[in-house]
């Protein structure tokens, strides 16, 4: 057994302190590459472990290039796979000859372009302090900051409301988090700063018992809607309501529509549940009230139907 043998195991069982994956990877590479490999392909090494990566590929390879060829009937979908339509008829020298074309029309473009094809996204991430992406990441509150969904669900990146290309800056003020999917579909042509829609979450009016409601009355809670019995109260009258104060149904974000209607479906399954047969439901929503009324909120009715 050689000594360095012993010294890197030692190093890698016992001294290598592990922030992230970056250190194994690129020694695992550098192993299995003879001892050496240059730093693009210990990037594509790391690359291959980055699955946040794969899913943007994932929906860009479903938005565009799938529905495209699918519609001129040039490839199928079969279950979760695509496939050439008509692969089968093809001769092993015809699919050869098939990927020389494509890999021609590849540096035709290349070259045709005078930048790279990926110029916009280097433009659009700059190269951001890490202390900078925590600031904005926390500020986000670990939500994309259009969408609404956690980072535990789709990872969050710092995005440019102005873009770079467009004179935007690398200032915090200037930056706002999105999840890979919204940033994608946001592109550089858009400069809409959606920060202000996490304060907007949080709006209530005084006075107004649907925006501070009491919580040994409320039955379930959300951090966008909760659920509590109505006035009566009545056990078979339901108010869904969101916490933002909001008067108009229609002005509601999809985020509180998806928390509403999670509380309901959760709410008419449990009370299928109960010993008391149920037949029913009618669900109303109040869009608005006459003004001056106390319950100038938006809220959804929900009413149990039972047998007589």
């Amino acid at each position: 057994m050689s000594d360095q043998f012993e010294f890197l195991s030692d190093f890698l069982t016992n001294r290598m302190s592990m922030s992230h994956i970056y250190q194994p990877v690129m020694l695992k590479h550098l192993l299995e590459s003879g001892g050496q490999s240059n730093v693009t392909d210990i990037a594509k090494a790391i690359l291959v472990h980055d699955h946040t990566q794969i899913e943007y590929y994932e929906a860009i390879t479903k938005r565009y290039p799938s529905r495209v060829l699918q519609a001129r009937k040039i490839t199928e979908r079969v279950k979760n796979e695509c496939r050439i339509a008509g692969f089968d008829d093809l001769e092993e020298s015809e699919v050869a000859a098939l990927i020389q074309i494509c890999s021609a029309k590849l540096k035709e473009y290349l070259q045709r372009k005078k930048s790279s094809p990926w110029q916009h996204r280097k433009k659009s991430s700059g190269n951001i302090p890490g202390s900078v992406k925590f600031e904005v990441l926390k500020n986000a509150r670990h939500r994309c900051q259009l969408c609404g969904i956690s980072a535990d669900q789709k990872a969050l990146e710092p995005d440019h409301i102005i873009p770079r290309e467009r004179g935007g800056s690398d200032d915090i003020t200037n930056l706002q988090a999105l999840c890979y999917s919204c940033n994608s579909m946001k592109r550089d042509r858009d400069d809409t700063d959606f920060r202000n829609i996490e304060e907007e979450y949080s709006a209530r009016k005084d006075g107004c018992p649907f925006c501070v409601p009491d919580d040994g009355t409320v039955l379930k809670q959300e951090r966008l809607a909760y659920s509590i019995l109505g006035d009566e109260p009545n056990p078979d009258h339901i108010l869904i309501v969101p916490r933002r104060h909001i008067e108009n149904y229609f002005g509601l974000y999809q985020p509180e529509l998806n928390t509403i209607q999670r509380l309901l479906n959760t709410t008419q399954t449990e009370l299928k549940q109960l010993e008391e047969p149920v037949v029913g439901f009618e669900v109303t929503f109040q869009a608005s009230t006459t003004k001056g009324e106390s319950q100038e909120h938006a809220h959804l009715n929900m009413f149990v139907k039972r047998n007589s």
